[in-house]
């Protein structure tokens, strides 16, 4: 009985020191996105949205790096188009900071994709300067279709501009639908020497404009502690009342 025994105690104990060791049993998720699962638009195909590896392939948009283990995408001087996340499962409990250097710019007038930055599936988005880093979205929609929002930048739970980042969005829209800088659900932080401009455009056709918006459970927070400005402008939404 002793000798049963203690075998059964050597096995759960080996079986345990395999688990523990095996970083793809004990580890299934890091809550990083995975290198496939960045991608940017890359052409006028809304299907067509290419994977991180593909782009890495093509070295279509210099600029643009990721580092999964960390979950760190770094931008410098980076001037493409929209970059997101995506993936296959649905919204998961991911992280995932971007670190701006030099200027960057996100030129964003594919009729059917709706944002610059479209991390709607993120958990939590950072982005981030410690070199006075800055990022220009400019996002145009170009076709006739209410039902799908024109955004600058849309996350999940919670989007976070800290450092010394500079952040502007510009969002346009001609025709029906609505105007958005940024979509978040719940948490809207600016800290540090961050600073944030927001300026939505649109004629008379656009029937809702917003900075902010926040759509998520409660509670929901815009927080500002940053030493630099924070602005917001809808005064170019002419059909907006």
């Amino acid at each position: 009985m002793r000798r049963t025994t203690k075998l059964v105690v050597l096995l759960l104990t080996t079986l345990f020191l395999v688990f523990a060791a095996s970083p793809s049993i004990a580890q299934a998720d890091s809550g990083k996105p995975d290198t496939n699962e960045i991608y940017f638009d890359s052409g006028n195909d809304p299907t067509n949205d290419m994977p991180y590896a593909s782009y890495l392939n093509n070295n279509s948009y210099p600029g643009l790096s990721y580092n999964a283990s960390s979950g760190v995408l770094t931008l410098n001087n980076y001037d493409g188009p929209l970059i997101g996340y995506w993936h296959k499962d649905g919204p998961e409990e991911a992280s995932l900071t971007i670190v701006l250097k030099g200027q960057n710019h996100i030129r964003s007038f594919h009729g059917s994709i709706f944002a610059g930055l479209a991390f709607q599936q993120l958990d939590r988005l950072t982005i981030t300067s410690s070199s006075g880093g800055s990022l220009s979205i400019h996002q145009a929609y170009l076709i006739d279709n209410p039902s799908m929002a024109s955004i600058g930048i849309v996350g999940g739970e919670s989007i976070t501009i800290s450092g010394n980042a500079t952040v502007n969005v510009n969002v346009t829209r001609a025709t029906y639908g609505s105007v958005t800088g940024i979509s978040v659900s719940n948490y809207l932080n600016v800290i540090d020497d961050a600073s944030l401009t927001i300026l939505c455009t649109g004629g008379n056709k656009v029937t809702n404009c917003n900075g902010i918006s926040m759509g998520g459970y409660s509670p929901q927070q815009f927080r500002v502690t940053s030493s630099k400005p924070v602005t917001i402008d809808l005064s170019e939404c002419t059909g907006c009342t």
